[in-house]
């Protein structure tokens, strides 16, 4: 094997390190991201059902009294 192979060679393993460990750092990110993206979609949920819940007591409070005066007049 000849020097510039050699080098070339070498040069390859250490940027295959180095690519390798910016690979990992990436997943590493994206997984940080992922389960914060769960964690919000999770809390939409809930302010979705807390929405559903309060437009129907909105929705069923003026009935009711309408209806409770109706009866009374």
């Amino acid at each position: 094997m000849s020097t510039n192979e050699h080098t070339s060679t070498n040069g390859w393993k250490r940027q295959e390190s180095m690519v390798l460990h910016r690979l990992e750092r990436i997943d590493r990110e994206l997984h940080g991201i992922d389960k914060r993206l769960r964690q919000i979609e999770g809390k939409m949920w809930v302010l979705q059902t807390k929405a559903a819940v309060l437009g129907a007591l909105a929705g069923v409070v003026p009935s009711l009294i309408f209806f409770l005066l109706r009866n009374v007049v």
